[in-house]
């Protein structure tokens, strides 16, 4: 099939590597995929895009567009020429962004409305990554497709060396939070509050963000464990990562996260507050001491989440669009 992504353009390296490697995934398993990026933010520059986008079309011959966010959905639904239209709604889009209290933006509410207006009428197929997404969407043409992990890209590493090559300590518990902090969905005080519970000299909470797949990856093998804090998710790729790396974890029980974790050794779900996300930083703590690596790898292989089998899905999701048996 010929397929054009359509999605931001203003990550750090440009595509958000999240909807390039689907991408890639996709291309890997037979299809021809092109990418076409927003650049802009705000108003202003989502308008310039449906122009750009409109224009881009003129001529080109795809049997499907894929947006990859609400408002990427909206800009590739005004700019359409009658091509069948998918939307995967990757979190914020359908729940709502949070303030630093954890309260919902206003703002955010009309558009998580306007999302499920257009894809109860106007959207041939949607994409959410957990079952709450779904029950929230409650339409018929939408199914549940969690981000795949590149496990030819996350795998195990030797702690040890990957201390060295990011000049971290051999000794301090090196507790990765994988996302910016400033961002308020994310929630990094909980974590913050949570390791001065702990009231350990030899902890060390650090957030990585604004770095290459290859640089995360070298950070998951170097951790002792990593934690997502967030108020919610969709399917949040950090924990995959994560787990295809065998590094234990701590979260709390958002998206698709309880799922995915089921009853892996390794993998913790903590409470929203300090001190009780405090005790469960305290066990993975335990654990990683103990035991070393978690068993995620595996449980990824046997969800079948890994980027190969995502895309197989995804194609399953096109052909039904596209009536193809």
């Amino acid at each position: 099939m010929n397929i054009l992504f359509v999605s931001s353009g203003n990550a750090l390296n440009g595509i958000s590597p999240l909807v390039e490697n689907q991408g890639k995934s996709l291309i890997e398993y037979g299809h021809k995929v092109d990418f076409f990026t927003i650049q802009g933010r705000g108003l202003e520059g989502y308008c310039n895009a449906t122009f750009k986008l409109r224009k881009y079309l003129k001529g080109k011959n795809y049997d499907l567009i894929h947006a990859h966010y609400g408002l990427s959905g909206i800009i590739a639904l005004l700019a359409n020429r009658g091509i069948p239209l998918i939307v995967s709604f990757m979190g914020d889009d359908l729940l709502g962004s949070n303030l630093k209290n954890g309260k919902i933006r206003k703002s955010s509410i009309v558009l998580t409305k306007v999302n499920r207006f257009l894809a109860s009428r106007y959207y041939n197929y949607s994409i959410v990554k957990s079952s709450r997404m779904f029950d929230i969407l409650k339409i018929k043409n939408a199914e549940i497709i969690p981000n795949g992990v590149d496990l030819k890209h996350f795998y195990p590493q030797d702690k040890t060396l990957c201390r060295k090559e990011l000049n971290l300590p051999p000794a301090e518990i090196i507790i990765a939070f994988v996302s910016n902090p400033e961002r308020p969905e994310k929630n990094y005080s909980l974590a913050q509050e949570a390791v001065r519970c702990l009231n350990r000299d030899n902890v060390r909470l650090i957030p990585v963000f604004n770095k290459n797949q290859d640089e995360i990856h070298k950070w998951l093998n170097a951790s002792d464990l990593v934690v997502l804090t967030s108020f919610h998710e969709g399917s949040p790729n950090v924990i995959k990562e994560a787990m295809a790396c065998n590094c234990p974890v701590v979260s709390t029980d958002v998206g698709d996260v309880r799922f995915i974790f089921g009853d892996t050794p390794g993998c913790f779900l903590g409470a929203f507050t300090p001190n009780d996300f405090a005790e469960t930083l305290n066990k993975a703590i335990l654990f990683s001491k103990n035991e070393g690596k978690a068993k995620g790898r595996q449980r990824i292989v046997d969800l079948g989440i890994d980027s190969e089998g995502i895309a197989e899905r995804i194609t399953m999701v096109y052909k039904k669009v596209l009536k193809i048996n």
